[in-house]
């Protein structure tokens, strides 16, 4: 089996590489990317790098020398790390053969991944999200965001008149390509796993602890999920999935107010940031691609998963902010967490992280 695995800088193909090499040794692992300086910094979880001549800032090029690459070495899986890749692959989906089947149709991907037609689909079957608006005239608080996208980068928060005004000057009225919603109090929870045609073959559910930027932004410190209304959480994402039977790698992110409360806020139909917190907790997201483990992956039940640099800076930012009590749970997180990445057992993997930029 000859697995390939995109963007292997990111703190995320760090980990699956880890996981992968661990569980599955027999496994002939296959990384690219398309900074140069990852052929000789990268983490050591991967041997076999390869260097794109380019990225997905230009479409063509990158999906064809991808595309190339999974050809010449009759790659059978490929894994796509970043989201702005696996939106490029998605529409070329034919291109990639066996090594994409795994993953739903183009258009079940783009009403999950669009967040406006998310919020659409969420409306048409009455799943609990915050409500929708076209303009920034609706009653505050508002959140604005990119209708595509995965990270915090873009995601602006309207608690004020003048965050109001800000947002009106900057993108006028009715921002173009943006979703425009109420802001849903609550603690952000995540329900990831592995679907096939809409059925659950993985799953797993998270507790955010930190998030940076602390404002509202990606997680860096996560824990399992500790509520006992787990079964209500699960059948939500089944409602979706009825609705949406996706197939593939999804994390579906919602916000709890309190035991049954739930909404949710978007849908990531491809690998996640969190990836690592169900990894070490027992959830195999891979085994229906690769079957049983060859070797019992480590498993650290009940133990809280972290992103280092960017835990730091969420400490700074809680201390900053006066949030003395979150500031104490990603101080005390630091100490016994398992970090995606640790600078000590794997320093290259660490500094490539660095240099491309946490």
């Amino acid at each position: 089996m000859r697995v390939l695995i995109t963007d292997v800088s990111s703190y995320k193909a760090a980990v699956i590489a880890r996981f992968l090499r661990t569980s599955y040794p027999s496994v002939e692992l296959i990384a690219t990317d398309h900074r140069p300086f990852v052929r000789s910094i990268h983490t050591r979880w991967v041997q076999d790098v390869r260097i794109l001549p380019a990225g997905p800032s230009d479409p063509e090029a990158y999906v064809e020398a991808l595309a190339a690459l999974v050809a010449d070495h009759g790659i059978d899986l490929l894994i796509p790390i970043n989201s702005k890749e696996i939106r490029l692959l998605m529409a070329a989906r034919e291109r990639f053969g066996r090594a994409l089947a795994y993953v739903g149709s183009p258009e079940l991907y783009a009403a999950l991944d669009d967040k406006l037609a998310f919020g659409a689909l969420l409306r048409r079957i009455g799943a609990p999200a915050p409500r929708l608006h076209d303009t920034l005239n609706a009653p505050l608080p508002l959140v604005v965001k990119p209708a595509r996208g995965s990270s915090a980068a873009g995601v602006f928060y309207l608690r004020s008149e003048a965050d109001r005004q800000a947002m009106r000057e900057q993108m006028g009225t009715a921002p173009r390509d943006c979703v425009i919603q109420d802001y849903f109090e609550g603690e952000g929870v995540g329900f990831s796993g592995y679907f096939e045609e809409g059925r659950i073959l993985v799953g797993y559910a998270h507790r955010r602890v930190s998030e940076y930027p602390v404002t509202g932004g990606s997680s860096v410190v996560r824990e399992r999920y500790p509520y006992d209304d787990l079964p209500a959480l699960r059948a939500l994402v089944e409602q979706v999935l009825v609705a949406a039977p996706w197939s593939g790698f999804a994390m579906f992110e919602l916000k709890r107010r309190g035991p049954g409360d739930f909404g949710f806020i978007e849908c990531n139909p491809r690998i996640w940031g969190s990836i690592h917190q169900g990894l070490v907790d027992g959830a195999n997201y891979f085994e229906p691609l690769l079957g049983p483990p060859e070797q019992a992956p480590a498993r650290s039940s009940g133990l809280r998963t972290a992103l280092l640099p960017l835990t730091l800076l969420a400490l700074a930012g809680y201390l900053a902010r006066g949030r003395i009590r979150a500031a104490w749970a990603v101080l005390r997180t630091m100490v016994s967490a398992r970090l995606d990445i640790n600078p000590l057992t794997d320093p290259l993997g660490f500094l490539a992280l660095l240099r491309r930029g946490a």
